[in-house]
């Protein structure tokens, strides 16, 4: 019975959809699993748990799950004993960021009355503010390469089975487009091409940063190697960091520190 192009084992012993079992799609290779109609990926791991921090984090830091389970239950009461409760019905982060200030200061007032939640919204602030494969080829691996642990590490998140493999640029958008898709056109024409010359050393940045023009007017203006001295640009970096920070502000109020006043000391 001939063997299925669909499934092989791995030299670590484990089930793998090899390249020739995935339909390519223009630059894109997709696993078996895709061909399933109207299938849908979800994440808890990037979807939910980053909205559900807080009750991670009790989680995390019980001792045991009895405590945990009883913190989640008292937190729970509350909402259900609330007369507005229907307005409590999202504890997500962002659920909560919604809320009217009256009533996210009374659920937050809640949550910090006992001394596990309390470490918790310690935690949970500190995140908020500071928010060729071997296998299948002759190729032998490295003496410090765990091909088990790579395999560990690769599936952690999604499963490779679950990972279309794009041939092309990874985002098919360039930076430009991108800008444009979230209203931004006007941060990336004000910041983003002078300084992009000098991380690809285009010419004008190599003749700013390493040139100067001759002043022997026999020698026609040609350059002549010199290191001058660029204009700082930490102010400018501050400002769009500070933007950054006013999004967060906005979407887990309140955090009002900024970095152009450290900066500049105004």
């Amino acid at each position: 019975m001939p063997k299925s192009k669909h499934i092989r084992k791995s030299k670590s012993g484990k089930s793998r959809t090899p390249i020739s079992g995935h339909k390519r799609v223009g630059k894109v290779l997709s696993p078996p699993i895709f061909e399933i109609p109207n299938l849908q990926m979800a994440s808890w791991i990037h979807d939910r748990s980053p909205e559900m921090v807080w009750a991670a984090l009790i989680l995390a830091q019980a001792t045991e799950h009895k405590y945990a389970i009883a913190e989640l239950r008292r937190i729970l009461k509350f909402v259900e004993e609330a007369a507005d409760r229907a307005e409590f019905h999202d504890l997500t982060l962002s659920g909560i960021s919604k809320l009217t200030p009256e009533r996210r200061e009374r659920v937050i007032r809640h949550m910090l009355e006992s001394s596990m939640s309390r470490k918790l919204f310690v935690l949970l602030s500190f995140s908020i503010l500071f928010l060729p494969t071997i296998n299948g080829s002759d190729l032998v691996a490295p003496s410090y390469i765990s091909i088990d642990s790579i395999e560990k590490i690769a599936g952690e998140d999604t499963w490779e089975e679950y990972v279309p493999m794009n041939l092309g640029h990874w985002a098919g958008v360039d930076l430009r487009k991108m800008s444009e898709g979230v209203g931004l056109k006007d941060l990336y024409d004000q910041y983003y091409s002078w300084p992009s010359g000098f991380v690809h050393t285009s010419w004008g940045a190599v003749r700013e940063a390493c040139f100067k023009t001759c002043v022997n007017p026999l020698h026609r203006l040609h350059r002549v190697p010199h290191r001058g001295q660029l204009v700082d640009a930490v102010s400018d970096a501050a400002s769009l960091v500070d933007q950054i920070l006013s999004e967060i502000d906005d979407a887990y109020p309140s955090f009002k520190n900024r970095l152009v006043s450290v900066v500049t000391g105004v």
